[in-house]
């Protein structure tokens, strides 16, 4: 079980992964574009809150929450 949970969780990781990839470009297209008109901390912020960030960290975090859950079902 634990061994699926593994190889699950590096394959929610690399999913996290290439979404983010995709999404880089666009990100720093419409922070470069936002310059002129929210200025160099507005465009900071918005580059730093790009969903990539999150999702590589929630990910694993959800996977840690719910194997307690899905080892107790399997197991009882």
């Amino acid at each position: 079980m634990l061994n699926r949970t593994a190889h699950f969780k590096t394959n929610l990781q690399l999913w996290a992964e290439t979404l983010t990839d995709k999404t880089v470009l666009p990100t720093l297209v419409v922070g470069t574009l936002s310059l002129p008109f929210i200025g160099h901390m507005g465009t900071a912020a918005l580059l730093n809150a790009h969903f990539g960030y999150r999702m590589l960290v929630i990910a694993p975090i959800g996977i840690e929450f719910f194997s307690p859950h899905v080892t107790k079902r399997a197991f009882s």
